[in-house]
């Protein structure tokens, strides 16, 4: 059985580059799914869908995340 994932329904400016995943959990609902990200980068926790980087002041990539995702258990939408 495959792992869950988080529905992807916009990422502008997709940059090019290995796709990699992070988990995380829906806010609403709990529910843990994984999304993808584009690179590798000094995340150090995921607090809802909050990412926590180390060092502190690591500005990641224009977009290296999606900029709306849905949760698919409770169908909630989530936009950057």
């Amino acid at each position: 059985m495959s792992e869950p994932t988080w529905n992807v329904l916009r990422w502008e400016s997709k940059p090019e580059g290995v796709e990699n995943s992070i988990s995380l959990i829906c806010p609403k609902c709990q529910h843990e799914a994984t999304m993808p990200m584009i690179g590798k980068h000094p995340i150090i926790a995921a607090i809802g869908l909050r990412l926590i980087f180390d060092p502190a002041n690591y500005i990641p990539p224009k977009g290296f995340l999606p900029t709306a995702i849905q949760c698919r258990q409770c169908q909630t939408i989530f936009e950057a």
